[in-house]
């Protein structure tokens, strides 16, 4: 069941055209294309296939010290003259399959492919004129599509929210996690408009110009070699465009509890709800508001693939706690990528793990009885096996018990033994690495979105050579101590 009134006030809403966009609004705002910026990009393209207009990326790649300059000469008469070639407001959509032996439609993820001169003039627009100076205009709950915005970030901001709750004194925490349908096809058109002139960083010709590029777009679909016929498309962003997933951040900026207790996390489409026991606001009602922006901004919440879970930090699980109508509540979820259960011990992750990584060694070690060099091994390895194992590990492993470590540490020793790798690995110093490299990435950068967890700076007139630099919090719960920001202050001070 999906939770909609077809989108009420959305769908009523005229198109915005680029005449309703004040174009004396920052136009000091505006930063010019470069050369540099485009060479940059047009030198990290990858192998794609092209859009419509047929132009090979390793041709522009070819010429791209001579085209640089050229490109960025006309990209800046396109954005101050409002023109959008039309090849670039074509789209060939693939249809990529999110599940192995897909039988439904439902089951693919349609990506559009535009021209690559399309593609290169975003990347370049997005960063020079969207992303610069966006961060302090958005909702520090948003991940994604932004530099420093990753799974990671955004399971390990989750994780922090929940244990401080837990440290605060909750006796659970009720967690939604909310799933819109199709969310990137329906975003109405002339409402994302509309939050881009809410953002004072962004100046108005770039605002008028994105309007006139979403208006009457058109696309074909490719699938096994046929193309179908043009069709035209009134709402939605371009999936695997440049503009599409910070747009999609913008349009989403503005999704906020009632309560400051309560909070949001949200990665692109995927939005987690968490509320604790002492919270001013019931879940039941935040999740209505929900509801009702998403009814306001043509959003469509599906009931079906929306569920709840209680976290809970005791022997027993909460009781007579009333569910939300039509959302099932489990007792384990995956949010990107990572299960968590009830308990927050991750022992279905672990468990999850072992077993992919088990499949994927005997796979290596065939390699290996084959004849592939040591070298070229150890890369697969890292490939098929370390990544697998580290994937989000700063958000988790310092939750997981010394039972479970020590089976990782099992699997890692049989994995020498077979020779699949050069060197014994120790769980305890790949984790160790990583949560290092990622905790000064977020320390000397004042932008990283991790930025806002750290607690006050300490503020001295001289240098005791302290190593820890921050007030250390006053922390009553293990839990709270063990995730990853709290984890790492007190490493840095002991």
């Amino acid at each position: 069941m999906e939770h909609s009134q077809q989108k009420k006030a959305s769908t009523n809403k005229s198109y915005k055209s680029p005449a309703d966009v004040p174009a004396d609004r920052n136009a000091n705002n505006y930063h010019n294309f470069d050369s540099y910026s485009i060479q940059k990009v047009l030198m990290h393209l990858k192998r794609t296939a092209p859009g419509v207009d047929n132009i090979p990326c390793w041709f522009l790649k070819k010429i791209s010290a001579h085209l640089s300059s050229i490109l960025a000469y006309i990209f800046d008469r396109l954005i101050m003259e409002n023109v959008v070639p039309n090849s670039w407001k074509a789209s060939i959509i693939t249809p990529v399959p999110k599940i192995p032996n897909p039988m439904e439609l439902s089951n693919f993820r349609p990506i559009s492919v535009t021209p690559i001169l399309c593609r290169i003039f975003e990347k370049v627009l997005v960063s020079k004129n969207i992303l610069l100076n966006l961060d302090e205009q958005l909702l520090n709950d948003q991940f994604a599509f932004r530099p420093t915005c990753s799974t990671t970030a955004a399971n390990i901001a989750i994780m922090h929210h929940i244990s401080e709750m837990f440290d605060k004194g909750a006796e659970y925490v009720r967690c939604i996690l909310i799933d819109f349908s199709k969310a990137f096809d329906i975003v109405p058109h002339a409402i994302l408009i509309d939050k881009y002139m809410s953002l004072t960083a962004v100046p108005n010709v770039v605002i008028s110009w994105l309007s006139k590029y979403l208006h009457c777009r058109s696309h074909v679909t490719k699938f096994k070699g046929i193309l179908s016929s043009s069709a035209f498309i009134n709402s939605s962003l371009v999936q695997g465009s440049g503009i599409g997933p910070i747009s999609f951040s913008i349009f989403i900026s503005d999704l906020k509890t009632l309560s400051n207790i309560n909070k949001t996390d949200k990665y692109a489409d995927d939005l987690t709800l968490l509320s604790p026991s002492f919270t001013d606001v019931d879940v039941s009602i935040e999740f209505q508001n929900i509801c009702k922006w998403a009814d306001k901004n043509g959003m469509v919440i599906n009931e079906s693939k929306t569920k709840e879970i209680i976290f809970y930090n005791h022997a027993k699980p909460p009781s007579n706690l009333v569910c939300l109508p039509n959302i099932e509540r489990v007792k384990q979820v995956k949010l990107l990528g990572i299960e968590y259960g009830e308990k927050l011990t991750f022992v279905y992750h672990i468990n999850n793990l072992l077993n992919v990584v088990n499949q994927r060694l005997y796979l290596v070690n065939s390699l290996r009885k084959s004849g592939l060099s040591t070298e070229a091994l150890n890369v697969v390895f890292n490939a098929l096996i370390v990544s697998k194992l580290t994937y989000c590990v700063p958000s988790w492993h310092t939750h997981v018990s010394v039972t479970d470590a020590h089976r990782i540490d099992k699997f890692l020793e049989k994995a020498f033994k077979w020779q699949c790798c050069q060197n014994l690995l120790k769980w305890d110093t790949i984790v160790e690495n990583i949560d290092n490299k990622l905790f000064k990435q977020i320390v000397v950068n004042p932008c990283h979105c991790l930025t806002q967890l750290l607690p006050l700076k300490k503020v001295t007139g001289y240098n005791l050579r302290q190593k820890s630099q921050y007030v250390l919090p006053s922390i009553s719960k293990d839990i709270f101590k063990h995730s990853f920001i709290n984890h790492m202050l007190f490493l840095d001070c002991y």
